[in-house]
């Protein structure tokens, strides 16, 4: 058994494996990698699979990922597998306190939200649970690597398995101010572009169109909307229209 290591830079992350003999390997990604693997896996097999195959998908390395041990999850929660909990929480995390860059309010508690009766702030209160009780998993040092986005300093984020460094990725887009949101189609955490900071979906074709489904209210009124535009565009074909020919005669 051996450590997960992430790397996050202006540019990206590298993730890389260290192995009981010193052997590992280095993966080059986007930021957000390691979240967007998991929730894209949970949103086509669910959240508990994506769990437990996070690892493998990853880096290639089996490795048991271990569940959130909360006493008011355990006492309130019980009808819920903690791994989906989890899941939905990073989510949250990631969509209220990345793409809005509202500051999470890490005084709140599930225990606070269920004991009072304010399931409003219960989603609030799971994920700030959620993001303490995984940084507190990681151990961190700072590194100044020429092979480490161009020698600057850099925060590694090391860990024995891969979940607390979903939460790491969540650490370091707060503290450097990014925009990522989740598509709610798909599941991948996508980056929020300057001139459009309220997109909504990642862009994909499948997404595109599934969004546009939802816009229309409905697959029918996707389809006459679809029709009509088609229409007014020549029959469905897209493009510039050809140009006229001269005959001469200036017509």
């Amino acid at each position: 058994m051996g450590k997960f290591i992430l790397a996050a830079g202006p540019t990206g992350q590298i993730l890389m494996t260290e192995k009981e003999d010193s052997t590992g390997k280095e993966y080059e990604c986007d930021h957000f990698h390691i979240s967007s693997l998991l929730l894209q896996r949970a949103k086509k097999y669910g959240p508990e699979k994506a769990v437990k195959n996070l690892s493998r998908i990853a880096t290639g390395n089996e490795t048991q990922e271990e569940p959130i041990q909360i006493d008011s999850w355990s006492a309130f929660l019980t009808h819920q597998n903690p791994f989906a909990i989890e899941v939905e929480a990073l989510q949250y995390a990631i969509n209220t306190w990345i793409a809005e860059q509202k500051p999470p309010a890490l005084w709140n508690t599930s225990f606070f939200a269920m004991f009072f009766e304010k399931p409003e702030l219960l989603p609030e209160g799971l994920a700030a649970e959620a993001f303490l009780y995984r940084c507190r998993q990681l151990q961190t040092r700072p590194e100044i690597n020429s092979e480490l986005f161009n020698g600057q300093l850099t925060t590694l984020y090391e860990s024995d398995t891969l979940l607390p460094l979903a939460w790491a990725e969540v650490w370091y887009a707060l503290q450097n101010k990014l925009r990522f949101r989740v598509c709610p189609y798909c599941g991948k955490v996508f980056k929020l572009p300057n001139n459009a900071p309220f997109k909504s979906y990642c862009g994909d074709a499948d997404c595109r169109q599934k969004y546009l489904i939802d816009y229309h209210g409905g697959l029918e009124a996707y389809r006459e909307w679809e029709r009509v535009r088609k229409k007014k565009l020549g029959g469905g074909k897209r493009g510039r229209p050809r140009k006229r020919k001269d005959n001469g005669n200036g017509d």
